[in-house]
């Protein structure tokens, strides 16, 4: 029975691994000590809603190449100078910006 219990434990980790490290995406900067602004909509022009730092993991919800952005989802802060105001946010943010890892 405990070797059972243990098989489906490993088989359950192994399952959760490979759910979330062979897809993802996350900001990438040319600068890691920079940030990467999250919009309201799909511009420069819209508000900036908060700001990512670099290699923050994110959901990509929605592909606009045509204006080459990402609806993205992460964990995103209000306030880039001293990174407070933590949570986790929907908006917009520049493709050049938002890599896919395997």
């Amino acid at each position: 029975m405990k070797k059972f219990v243990a098989l489906v434990l490993l088989l359950m980790m192994i399952g959760c691994f490979t759910a979330t490290a062979f897809a993802g995406y996350w900001v990438v900067l040319e600068d890691p000590d920079s940030y990467l602004r999250l919009r309201s909509g799909p511009s420069t022009s819209d508000v900036i809603i908060a700001y990512l730092k670099d290699r923050t993991d994110v959901d990509v919800l929605e592909e606009l190449p045509d204006v080459g952005f990402y609806k993205i989802e992460g964990m995103s802060y209000l306030n880039h100078h001293n990174w407070t105001g933590a949570d986790i946010r929907q908006g917009y943010a520049s493709m050049k910006y938002i890599k896919q890892f395997m």
